[in-house]
């Protein structure tokens, strides 16, 4: 593409105006920021050119081409000139505005470009990361889940088994602590040598878990 914009090529198209690559208007040198900052100098304090500012311009231009020019002086175009000059610093004004406003336009479009292009890497970047959450999620249904589901399953049997155990349990120690208690209930006897006893009869049921008829039997 040529280096006029795509819009007024359009417009030219339109318009039914041939128009060839040579034909077509050059690029006009931006100025540098160094230029710009010394122009800016040169013209001092001026106000930028208002649109009927430049109007008349245009109208001081055209005077100045198409008018009938004489073989002498030329005092028609010398006055036209004479006000196009003392108005020159607002139109460059105006110009140097224009060429900065253009600058900053374009490194906000080359921002939002970089960001656009950020936005889609890191919009790449999520996708592949909600593929991969959806891969191990996957994995934790098929494999992860049903390995903790047995694994808990296992120890809530082991609970259960230690819990019948301890309820199995606790009449046996109460029947031993019963039995010791019936131990410690048998009668001491003393000898004529002043030595402490006990028969064993009185020993024997609660000391081999025996019930009383079945000790009278014996």
């Amino acid at each position: 593409m040529p280096a006029y914009s795509q819009k007024t090529a359009d417009a030219i198209a339109e318009s039914g105006i041939p128009m060839s690559a040579d034909s077509a208007p050059p690029s006009p040198e931006r100025l540098t920021p160094e230029q710009r900052a010394s122009l800016a100098e040169l013209i001092g304090a001026a106000k930028p050119a208002t649109a009927k500012l430049l109007n008349a311009f245009g109208e001081a231009v055209r005077d100045c081409r198409e008018h009938e020019h004489p073989k002498g002086e030329d005092f028609h175009c010398l006055n036209l000139a004479a006000w196009m000059g003392e108005r020159a610093a607002l139109v460059l004004r105006r110009l140097l505005d224009a060429e900065a406003s253009v600058e900053r336009l374009e490194r906000q479009a080359e921002f939002w470009e970089t960001a656009a292009r950020k936005n889609g890497e890191l919009y790449a970047a999520a996708e592949n990361q909600r593929d991969e959450a959806r891969e191990s999620l996957s994995f934790l249904e098929r494999n992860t889940l049903p390995e903790l589901r047995r694994t808990i399953q296992h120890h809530e049997d082991g609970k259960k088994r230690w819990r019948d155990r301890a309820e199995k349990a606790e009449p046996e120690r109460d029947a031993l602590q019963e039995r010791l208690h019936q131990i410690a209930l048998a009668k001491v006897w003393t000898n004529e040598d002043r030595k402490k006893f006990v028969f064993v009869e009185d020993i024997a049921r609660p000391l081999f878990g025996l019930d009383a008829e079945a000790g009278d039997a014996s």
